[in-house]
């Protein structure tokens, strides 16, 4: 064999070299080569019947038995540049989670280190960057809660979810201890009622949890600002923090996003894996995006979950009675009061409640049942009828228009609305 040595080798030749004339014992040769003597013994005499090729390895520039055929290598490429509509479909997928697409959605038995040198090779780079941190910007990680429902971080992430230019706002619910989401819901913006949708979700799927850590927002926490609050008595709490009350669950907020970094770094891990996962499938609406969620959900606790130290969950399972009375509770409740034609108006937007003139009521908006109103002393649902619609009012939440037009609108011939004559005025007296 004609190969030439490389430097290893050739410091092995020397040695064994210097053996054969007498300047080296075996027993030297044998402990500067981490070998035994008796295969000092042999090489020598190899040496001298083979020459050289004793010190290379008989694979020596032959393919490994265990290297991917080139058709796979081809293949995997190909999936890689693979277009949807005119767009790469995996430009923006680090290479993580691309191994992971090969193995589960193309079959193709792959290991996460060979899909790195084949994309390497290629001139592929992940869009994945991690910047070191400076010693002075560190903080360090706070232990997991031990149980599972003991501690649930609450927060909301607006990102270019449906990779269309549109920043939406997904609302959720992460567990401190398992690492995992417990309910998401997107909406066009950051809002009340994609909390209480995400929280419907953790609800039904797990329980009332025990303890909630939010941010210091006007959702969560009263302050100024927030028109919407109520009055405990003792202080006043806004609409989801009656909610809690109610279930039973302490509430208390974070002061910054250090603080409840579980739930900031699931955020940074699926704007990455989401928004692939949505391209994939074609999915470009929030109502979509929403039916897909709880999948994802389940795929991400089977990728990253981790199992709390304490197999005690704290989590307290509602009854069936309970969860029929989710309606009602995870509904935004607006105070108001009829006129004397039992109108109501709300940002803009004029309501008629029949049966109810001149009395306080409570205009309910909901994702599931539209929007009705209760009376407060006797808790009776009252259909409410859309009289004028305003929806460039900039006071108007996007949710809020949506479900107007969803409820009142979108089967309306040229949006026509119903014109109340004096007689159906008189009658609703």
């Amino acid at each position: 064999m004609s190969t030439q040595l490389n430097p290893k080798q050739q410091y092995r030749k020397q040695l064994i070299l210097e053996g054969i004339a007498g300047k080296l014992r075996n027993n030297e040769i044998a402990s500067r080569l981490y070998i035994c003597r008796r295969q000092v013994q042999a090489i020598k005499a190899r040496y001298k019947k083979d020459g050289d090729s004793v010190f290379i390895h008989g694979n020596t520039g032959k393919p490994s038995p265990n290297r991917i055929k080139d058709d796979t290598v081809n293949k995997i490429i190909a999936i890689k540049n693979e277009t949807q509509n005119g767009q790469d479909l995996y430009d923006k997928v680090n290479f993580n989670h691309f191994a992971e697409i090969v193995r589960e959605n193309y079959r193709i038995p792959v290991s996460r280190s060979a899909v790195y040198s084949i994309m390497n090779r290629a001139g592929f780079i992940s869009p994945k960057k991690r910047k070191l941190k400076q010693m002075d910007k560190m903080h360090l990680l706070r232990p997991r809660k031990e149980s599972f429902g003991e501690l649930v971080q609450a927060d909301g992430s607006s990102f270019d979810w449906l990779s269309i230019g549109k920043r939406y706002c997904i609302q959720g619910f992460v567990d401190d201890a398992a690492g995992i989401p417990l309910g998401l819901y997107m909406t066009k913006n950051e809002c009340l009622s994609g909390y209480l949708e995400a929280t419907r979700m953790m609800l039904i799927n797990h329980g009332i949890p025990e303890q909630m850590y939010p941010d210091r927002s006007s959702i969560f926490f009263y302050n100024n600002q927030n028109k919407y609050a109520e009055d405990d008595g003792q202080k006043r709490l806004t609409q989801y923090g009656r909610i809690m009350k109610d279930l039973g669950v302490d509430m208390f907020p974070a002061y910054s996003p250090q603080a409840k970094g579980r739930i900031e770094r699931f955020w940074q891990t699926i704007q990455s894996r989401l928004p692939v996962e949505f391209r994939i499938r074609g999915i470009t609406t929030i109502e979509q995006a929403n039916a897909f969620l709880p999948v994802f959900m389940k795929l991400y606790a089977k990728r990253f979950g981790v199992q709390p130290l304490n197999e005690n969950t704290k989590f307290v399972k509602l009854t069936l009675a309970d969860i029929n009375k989710l309606n009602e509770l995870l509904a935004v409740k607006i105070k108001r009061k009829t006129d004397s034609s039992g109108v109501v108006s709300l940002f803009g937007n004029r309501f008629m409640i029949r049966d109810c003139i001149k009395k306080d009521v409570l205009i309910s908006i909901s994702e599931r049942e539209g929007i009705f109103a209760l009376t407060p002393k006797d808790n009776k649902k009252h259909k409410v009828e859309l009289l004028e619609a305003n929806m460039q009012n900039t006071h108007f939440p996007d949710v809020y228009k949506q479900l107007v037009y969803n409820f009142f609108l979108k089967d309306a011939k040229g949006l026509r609305r119903e014109i109340f004559s004096e007689d159906s005025y008189q009658s609703a007296g």
